[in-house]
């Protein structure tokens, strides 16, 4: 049985079909996104910059709102999609928080794939992220 999960994306990767790239894929236009970027999807687009601008004053809500995103983002692509976020303060930098995000998905295939990120929240502005996958630390 082939796997039917297919990402289509405008880099010279084409059409995405291994599950784990299309995974971190996701993730990335997750972060990445501005929620007003689509007039055709317009309040469906999901975007972590928007959900921080909406929810960054109460960071459980913010994490109780990123994991239902992403989870209804990812079950469009994935067969299931479980999501756990949470939050914790930078003891390096008081007054700056990191929104931790791991999701466990499974294909068509029945195989799983995980995936956690975080990212430093300071004022509005997502700062850094961190793969905590067999990359480590992506860099500059």
């Amino acid at each position: 049985m082939a796997n039917n999960v297919v990402l289509p994306t405008l880099t010279a990767s084409g059409w995405l079909t291994d599950s784990n790239k299309i995974l971190e894929r996701l993730f990335l236009y997750f972060i990445g996104t501005a929620y007003s970027q689509s007039y055709i999807y317009h309040g469906s687009v999901s975007s972590l910059p928007w959900l921080y601008y909406r929810y960054g004053n109460d960071l459980e809500e913010l994490a109780t709102q990123v994991k239902l995103t992403l989870e209804t983002y990812l079950s469009s692509y994935f067969d299931t999609a479980e999501v756990d976020v949470y939050t914790l303060e930078n003891k390096e930098r008081p007054g700056t928080y990191e929104l931790h995000m791991s999701a466990l998905v499974v294909d068509s295939d029945g195989n799983s794939h995980q995936l956690s990120k975080a990212v430093d929240l300071n004022d509005s502005i997502v700062k850094t992220m961190i793969t905590y996958n067999n990359e480590g630390y992506p860099g500059p």
